[in-house]
């Protein structure tokens, strides 16, 4: 839609949001915490934006995710042990930012995971030794 600015904090008062796709805009700036307050949201795709920042360890409380893309965005820094809670996640893709450092050991890979894209961060492997007992 060619949005342009920054996601606006009120959205964390939507507490029964359950998809939010902002794809392909103009958003930038940081991830506000309030987005931490949106306990039913399973999907949630920011791609190809201009956000930036720490990865945003506000989403670790948001359990019930089953798909998080984040690709083509400015998030750098290290993984925090935020996205460890995921046991639903099913879809994950991280590519095409900044991201450094490793993988936490925690982030066992979530049993329901089918798709984990990295591609063209600078996180350092080995991967957790869970991700390799994926079926």
């Amino acid at each position: 839609m060619g949005i342009v600015g920054t996601i606006p904090p009120q959205l964390g008062n939507l507490s029964f949001l359950v998809w939010l796709n902002v794809m392909n805009n103009s958003f930038h700036g940081h991830l506000p915490p309030e987005l931490s307050h949106l306990r039913r949201l399973k999907y949630i795709n920011l791609a190809h934006n201009d956000l930036e920042g720490e990865f945003p360890s506000c989403l670790g409380g948001l359990t019930a995710l089953r798909l998080k893309n984040f690709p083509y965005n400015k998030f750098s820094g290290s993984l925090s042990e935020g996205i460890c809670n995921f046991t639903k996640l099913e879809w994950i893709n991280l590519g095409f930012n900044f991201l450094t450092g490793n993988i936490p050991e925690e982030f066992s890979a979530p049993p329901k995971l089918k798709n984990l894209a990295m591609e063209f961060d600078q996180l350092v492997v080995p991967l957790p030794q869970a991700f390799f007992n994926l079926t």
